[in-house]
């Protein structure tokens, strides 16, 4: 693998990054890999240009870093925003088509889906939101268009609704004792 620490073209305001692949010719899939990453990512052909592998394609590669960028920013923007959330998902969908003779994603749309508890939010994941497309390294460097469809979803956690329940049970017992007394001077 290729020393990046010492590539020449490196300046102070700029980060290199350094994956290796290889190709494994007896079952037509190939391997990536990097010094500063864990796992060894299998890849293979796209079953829709010829291929029979089920690993992963650089098709999906292409979409996974559009939306892991997209979501590791998202979570990046609200931890400086002190901003809580209960469930983030993404769901990238890409679109191919041939332009010029060439096989070319020509729009790729993110579906984000954003659980939080408080109603009042909201507007802080809004603007999450419009900064993390702004601040999206992976979703700038594609020429692909990228339409995204945030959904903002406030729930009630099971806190909340055992706060809830108590409060209720309480009202009821009140009810109840006040029930009771009233019973009991009219008894006596």
């Amino acid at each position: 693998m290729t020393d990046i620490s010492t590539y020449h073209r490196k300046t102070e305001k700029q980060f290199l990054f350094n994956v290796q692949s290889n190709w494994v010719a007896n079952n037509n899939t190939g391997t990536f890999y990097s010094n500063d990453v864990k796992a060894i990512l299998k890849v293979g052909l796209n079953n829709k240009f010829g291929g029979t592998t089920k690993e992963w394609t650089p098709e999906h590669i292409f979409l996974s870093a559009i939306g892991s960028s997209f979501m590791t920013t998202f979570m990046l923007v609200c931890e400086e925003s002190k901003c809580h959330i209960n469930y983030f998902e993404c769901n990238i969908i890409g679109q191919v088509k041939f332009i010029d003779d060439a096989c070319q994603f020509t729009q790729v749309d993110v579906f984000a889906k954003i659980e939080i508890e408080d109603e009042e939010l909201k507007h802080i994941i809004n603007e999450t939101l419009e900064k993390t497309k702004k601040h999206c390294l992976v979703a700038h460097s594609v020429k692909s268009r990228i339409i995204y469809h945030p959904e903002v979803i406030v729930t009630t956690s099971t806190k909340n609704v055992r706060i809830t329940i108590i409060r209720f049970a309480i009202i009821a017992v009140r009810k109840l004792n006040l029930k009771n007394t009233c019973n009991d001077k009219v008894l006596n």
